[in-house]
């Protein structure tokens, strides 16, 4: 606009301009300084338009992302509802699952009690009966022992042929039995049974167990087995009852005692008494009242 008013200037040369062209042209400028200032008004308006635009497009999108937020704060809201009822739920079944579980394993453990129960009674009754029939066992050996008598001494003939040998054997018996039992001359037939201990070799003697049918006939024979010692026949034959390992050691150790007390007689004393084992008993017999001479080698067998 100012460039406009230079330029009329120089048209109308170098007279002055008229008075009323200088009032124009002082409007003219008042106007361009006036635009220009609205120019510059609006520039500034336009430039708060656009940061209001910009300010609205990203209130806009904090809008939108508020909105999702909020969708997502609901969804949020609705899961954690759902986990709620589902947690309560599952509370509850673990609840009547866990008050099943007690209630079977008090079944349970009723029923191992009663297992228990039931087992050591079978136990203790098997034991019972068990025992009950050891000792029954024992009772029954201790009772078939008091009927054996045990033979020691006397010779094996070695025949070849088994029959001959056994009917030799059975007549050499019951002559030693009823030169003992005197009054019973028939003694063998109160015999249940006989038969040699061991196995059969010609290069020893093995002793002979007789049982008898009753007890009071093998304790009469043991009563009297003290003639064998005044028997030439019989001096080197011994007869005792049958005894168990306990009491094999135990007549052992008094045989032991009997021999001690006899090897340290003096001589007067040997002539007077003698020590000798009967019925598992140290006993002292006097050879003066008796009229007993035993040889050393009766207490030899006796040993053995």
């Amino acid at each position: 606009m100012r460039i406009f008013s230079r330029d009329l200037k120089r048209v109308g040369g170098t007279q002055p301009p008229p008075p009323r062209l200088t009032r124009l042209e002082e409007k003219v400028d008042k106007v361009i300084e006036d635009l220009e200032s609205r120019l510059g008004h609006m520039n500034t308006i336009l430039q708060r338009v656009e940061r209001l635009e910009e300010l609205e497009k990203a209130n806009k999108n904090l809008t939108d992302e508020i909105e999702d937020l909020k969708r997502q704060l609901r969804e949020v809201k609705v899961e954690n509802e759902e986990l709620k009822k589902n947690s309560k739920e599952n509370r509850e079944t673990i609840a009547k699952e866990s008050k099943n579980w007690k209630k079977t394993q008090e079944g349970n453990k009723v029923s191992f009690t009663d297992i228990v129960k039931q087992q050591l009674k079978e136990h203790t009754e098997d034991s019972v009966i068990k025992v009950m029939r050891q000792k029954e066992n024992i009772v029954r050996d201790l009772a078939d022992k008091k009927k054996c008598i045990i033979i020691l001494g006397m010779e094996e003939k070695h025949n070849t042929d088994r029959t001959t040998r056994i009917k030799e054997e059975n007549e050499k018996v019951s002559q030693l039995l009823e030169s003992v039992q005197e009054d019973e001359p028939g003694i063998m037939k109160q015999i249940e049974e006989k038969f040699r201990l061991g196995k059969y070799s010609t290069d020893k003697t093995r002793p002979i167990k007789i049982k008898f049918k009753s007890q009071t006939t093998a304790e009469n024979i043991l009563s009297k087995t003290g003639k064998l010692a005044t028997s030439e026949q019989y001096k080197k034959i011994w007869i005792k009852r049958e005894m168990n390992k306990e009491e094999r050691e135990e007549e052992k150790q008094k045989r032991l005692e009997a021999k001690t007390k006899n090897e340290n007689r003096t001589e007067s004393e040997k002539e007077r008494f003698y020590w000798r084992v009967v019925n598992m008993k140290l006993r002292k017999f006097d050879i003066q009242k008796k009229n007993i001479r035993e040889t050393e080698n009766t207490m030899e067998v006796a040993e053995n």
